[in-house]
C-alpha cells in the first residue's frame, strides 16, 4: 500500500512521537447549549512532569512535534466529539451519539467504550502499547452537517 503525502508526513511524525510522553486532556464545550459535549486531545510532550503547553499545537515544517492533536485527527482525519446529551449535531466533525439516549447507564457506558477504543488506537499508532490485534473499528460517529443524523 503506498501512503500520500498527508499519509506519509502523519507516518514520519507518528515516528517521531515514539520519544516524547503522551498525556490525555478531555476537554468539554464550555458552551451551555453544549453541555454533555467533550473531545479529546492527545498531549505530546519531551517532559514528563509538565508538558510545554495544552493549548494549539505548534505546526512546523517537516514534523510537528510537541503539543495537542485531536484524538479525531490521530485516529482518522477529522475532529471527534462525543455527545452524552441528544443535541444538535457538530458542524464538520465526526458525532458519536450512543445507541439511544433512553437509558443514561447505557449512554455512559457505550461512551466509555468507544473512548477507551479510540484511546487504545492512538497508543497502538504511537507505539506506546504493542499492537497485538487490529483495534476495533469505532461505532455510533456520524458525519453530521444540518440535521441530526446517528
Amino acid at each position: 500500500m503506498r501512503l500520500d503525502a498527508q499519509g506519509e508526513h502523519i507516518l514520519r511524525w507518528l515516528r517521531s512521537a515514539l520519544r516524547l510522553h503522551v498525556f490525555l486532556y478531555f476537554q468539554y464545550s464550555p458552551k451551555p447549549w453544549q453541555v454533555g459535549q467533550f473531545t479529546i486531545n492527545v498531549v505530546l510532550a519531551k517532559n514528563k512532569r509538565s508538558p510545554r503547553h495544552w493549548g494549539f499545537a505548534e505546526k512546523r515544517k517537516g514534523r510537528l512535534g510537541e503539543g495537542p492533536r485531536r484524538i479525531g485527527h490521530l485516529i482518522g482525519a477529522e475532529d471527534k466529539w462525543w455527545h452524552l446529551k441528544d443535541d444538535d449535531p457538530p458542524v464538520l466533525a465526526l458525532a458519536w451519539r450512543p445507541s439511544s439516549y433512553r437509558d443514561p447507564d447505557a449512554v455512559l457506558r457505550e461512551a466509555v467504550e468507544d473512548v477507551n477504543r479510540d484511546v487504545m488506537t492512538v497508543l497502538h499508532r504511537l507505539g506506546v502499547l504493542e499492537a497485538s490485534a487490529a483495534a476495533p473499528k469505532t461505532r455510533g460517529i456520524a458525519k453530521t452537517r444540518g440535521p441530526k443524523t446517528r
